[in-house]
């Protein structure tokens, strides 16, 4: 797979790029504890985390029965790193469904050909209730900022810039039309042109 290696274009020569920071902020956030929503409090939960392993992110789970499997399918400080990597990793894990997918800003460092075949391993690896957390771009002809991200709270996502932006930022429209069998459960604006989603599967293209 191939990260995409265009960028998008910004107004007045802005650039969109942020100095990176090793310093986390944080966003508070009603739609993150939705993730949860109608899962079993009693089962031990599967979570993908499609981005590299954050402490924050580590300490947080550690709350919960839950297994967390860190993909490291992309790395927001080194765009390209790990996207090689991505079949093999869903190799690894064959057998297990996720009941909740961290996919961050990940879905915008592929190009459309490598998204699609993301889309496709995935489809292996959810059920008819799992629901997917990603970041897109309100705006595609804007720049979208690229961070790393955590989870510090059930209600507060932790954000720090790495310094670049993403080079396909996708709008809500192209995610729904590249991943057919979710749907947008949620959607909220954030700063910086992202575009926080909630989606789930659609169960009328489940059977």
């Amino acid at each position: 797979m191939e990260a995409a290696t265009t960028n998008s274009a910004a107004p007045n020569g802005d650039s969109g790029r942020t100095p990176a920071s090793d310093t986390w902020s944080y966003e508070h956030t009603r739609i993150l504890p939705e993730a949860f929503d109608g899962v079993d409090a009693g089962a031990t939960l599967n979570i993908l985390d499609a981005g590299p392993a954050e402490s924050l992110s580590i300490d947080f789970f550690r709350r919960y029965q839950c297994r967390l499997y860190v993909a490291n399918l992309f790395n927001p400080a080194a765009p390209g790193h790990g996207l090689e990597s991505v079949p093999e990793y869903f190799d690894s894990v064959d057998g297990v469904r996720f009941d909740v997918c961290f996919l961050w800003d990940y879905i915008n460092y592929l190009d459309h050909e490598a998204f699609a075949e993301f889309v496709s391993l995935l489809t292996d690896h959810v059920h008819e209730k799992t629901r997917l957390y990603a970041i897109g771009a309100y705006a595609v002809e804007l720049p979208l900022r690229a961070y790393r991200y955590a989870i510090a709270d059930a209600d507060k996502v932790a954000i720090r810039p790495t310094g670049g932006v993403v080079p396909q930022p996708r709008s809500r429209n192209e995610v729904v039309k590249a991943m057919r069998r979710y749907v947008v459960h949620r959607a909220a604006l954030r700063r910086d042109n992202r575009l926080e989603l909630l989606l789930r599967t659609a169960r009328t293209n489940w059977n």
